[in-house]
């Protein structure tokens, strides 16, 4: 819906009209990635929209599909090679923002069931930030649609840390799994290790549900819900912090790792990076102690 809705916009803007019956034409397609470029999209988010309009092209009483076209084959090609890097406008999470958002949980989520969602959402937003998750890790696509996310069987709580097992990822599609390791916390509120525990002792049980974040009723967590919570938290203390999103967690902990000195080998291992892109996370901010927030 949101790749119709901008190609709407595209045709709305030109002028164009569109006749939804013949299909989108390779013209009409060639002006939407143009209209994609100037509005500063990167060449995997232009590839995404064109196939999500690919795939609304097989259903009738659509005629044809023409994303597939040479000619539009070429233009994403030149779309990736042409010009600079969008510039990243994400804000990091950093741990003091971390902190505020724990602290806000209580005012944006139920407090029935003896807190049941604070703990939940205390858990996730703490891994996600001190194990450099992406939201697709642990969180839901949809209530019947998992993905890539985290089973309660995945993580293993120690008395100083816990490990998560990452079954498959974004970035492993052949399910090869990687180990990640969290250390305690000695920053009082924000230790992974012991909201972990707290939620592990309160989850729900269910032999028809493995998935590791459930609300108290057993559905699971979404990546709406988690995004909904995250923004209604961060109004509480600052209207500033709006360019947040759930991958503010990922940059946030690896800007804090490079202003804390940690060397370049530990931060790519952490954020599970093959290449120098971790340093585009790397934000200038000011950094709250990592001593105390300790990765093993």
């Amino acid at each position: 819906m949101a790749s119709l809705n901008l190609l709407t916009q595209c045709c709305e803007r030109a002028f164009v009209h569109l006749d939804w019956s013949k299909g989108i034409s390779p013209a009409i397609l060639i002006m939407f990635i143009g209209f994609m470029k100037d509005r500063g999209l990167s060449a995997a988010t232009a590839r995404n929209h064109i196939s999500h309009l690919s795939r609304w092209c097989k259903v009738p009483p659509v005629k044809q599909d023409f994303t597939k076209e040479w000619i539009v084959r070429d233009a994403l090609k030149a779309y990736g090679k042409s010009g600079s890097r969008p510039v990243d406008n994400r804000l990091p999470i950093t741990l003091d923002i971390l902190e505020k958002l724990c602290n806000a949980l209580p005012l944006v989520c139920d407090l029935s069931n003896g807190g049941f969602e604070v703990i939940l959402f205390k858990a996730a937003f703490l891994l996600a930030f001190s194990a450099l998750l992406r939201l697709s890790e642990f969180t839901a696509r949809a209530k019947t649609d998992y993905g890539h996310a985290l089973l309660v069987g995945n993580v293993t709580v120690f008395a100083d840390h816990l490990t998560c097992l990452l079954r498959t990822s974004k970035t492993d599609q052949l399910g090869k799994g990687v180990v990640i390791e969290v250390g305690a916390s000695g920053v009082e509120g924000l230790c992974p290790v012991k909201a972990m525990s707290a939620y592990l002792s309160v989850r729900p049980v269910s032999d028809d549900q493995k998935l590791l974040f459930l609300h108290f009723n057993g559905t699971p967590l979404t990546r709406y819900q988690l995004n909904a919570v995250l923004k209604m938290a961060l109004a509480v203390f600052s209207p500033a912090h709006a360019r947040c999103t759930s991958h503010s967690f990922r940059i946030g902990c690896a800007s804090e790792m490079f202003l804390a000195g940690m060397d370049e080998a530990s931060i790519r291992k952490a954020g599970r990076w093959s290449s120098d892109c971790w340093q585009v996370y790397a934000r200038p901010i000011k950094p709250m102690s990592l001593k105390k927030f300790a990765r093993t």
